[in-house]
């Protein structure tokens, strides 16, 4: 009973070792053109565990003059494993394909046995990350690393099994592209069907696209108009603002509007921009030529004080000052 339940020495992994190229902005030579990916073949590339031996490996090969394959990489390797056991290959790549994301996934096999923790590692999450080691300027890969931190963003296992035609079957029905010509199961239901249920299915089938297509041009329709709306707002807002610009010119001492820059044509110009900047200059220039014109108003405004008693207010001082600016001032600030 204890043999039945042990875990299989051979598991299959699945596992993404590129992403959609220029995605990330990578350093060196890690991002890849989707072209050199292609030219790559990776089938018989050895898996190594976070690249122990790859650099030895690579050098012993150089001085025996022998091209740096992934049959004679995971050679090498093999002959440093005999004396480091980190150093040997714990698997190796079996297939490699462009994902329909654009992604780069491969498929691994994998011995458990050699670490024995290998497996529960990987579970874990501690070795999921998948790292992809070749010659720099060429499609000559050397090896694919489990690792802890992949060099590449989205690169890591995402799928273990025993089951090697249960990874078959995944890679075929979630990241291969579908035949284009294999017709869909809903396709076969409907060709199973006799001629008068078949048509009516057809028939249903199309009037719930054109219901569809109707939806979608009023909903197009429903956002272009809102669009329209919010732009109209925006004007009409603008025209409010000019307005107010204008009444408030008409208000200031001409010299004021000189010396501060708040000619209304000038301030409208830079509030329409909407830029900020701008916006924060126009405002302050308003809000120092305002200020002076009420200081003028306070100097004009302010009596001298009684030597013996305080001034009373007759009904003249009481009424409301004349112009609309010096109303605003008043009702903000105290006249006395």
């Amino acid at each position: 009973m204890a043999a039945s339940s042990a875990q299989p020495d051979i598991m299959y992994a699945i596992a993404v070792y590129h992403p959609l190229p220029g995605k990330y902005k990578l350093v060196g030579d890690y991002d890849l053109p989707a072209s050199r990916l292609r030219q790559m073949d990776l089938a018989g590339v050895p898996v190594t565990l976070e690249h122990a031996g790859i650099h030895e490996a690579v050098a012993a090969l150089s001085i025996a003059k022998l091209a740096p394959s992934g049959t004679n990489v995971g050679a090498a390797l093999d002959v440093l494993g005999s004396d480091e056991p980190h150093k040997r290959p714990v698997g190796a790549v079996l297939c490699h394909w462009e994902g329909r994301d654009q992604r780069w996934y491969c498929l691994l096999t994998l011995s458990t046995s050699t670490p024995s923790v290998l497996l529960p590692l990987i579970r874990l999450g501690a070795l999921r990350g998948v790292s992809l080691t070749h010659v720099c300027d060429t499609t000559t890969p050397l090896e694919l690393s489990l690792c802890v931190r992949p060099a590449r963003p989205e690169c890591h296992i995402i799928r273990v099994s025993a089951n090697l035609q249960d990874q078959l079957a995944y890679m075929r029905s979630l990241i291969n592209p579908p035949s284009m010509t294999e017709p869909t199961p809903l396709e076969k239901a409907v060709a199973a069907l006799a001629e008068p249920e078949r048509a009516l299915v057809t028939a249903r089938f199309a009037d719930l696209i054109q219901a569809v297509d109707t939806a979608k041009k009023a909903a197009q329709a429903a956002k272009e108009e809102a669009e329209r709306a919010q732009s109209g707002k925006a004007d009409v807002n603008m025209a409010v603002v000019a307005a107010q610009i204008k009444s408030m010119a008409q208000q200031l001492n001409p010299k004021y509007l000189e010396t501060y820059y708040c000619e209304p044509e000038t301030l409208i110009n830079e509030m329409s921009s909407m830029d900020p900047a701008q916006l924060l200059r126009a405002t302050d220039r308003m809000l120092c030529a305002c200020t002076k014109q009420m200081m003028d108003l306070r100097s004009q405004t302010v009596d001298p004080p009684a030597p013996t008693r305080k001034r009373s207010h007759s009904a003249t001082e009481e009424a409301a000052p004349a112009d609309p600016l010096t109303r605003a001032l008043a009702a903000t600030f105290e006249l006395e």
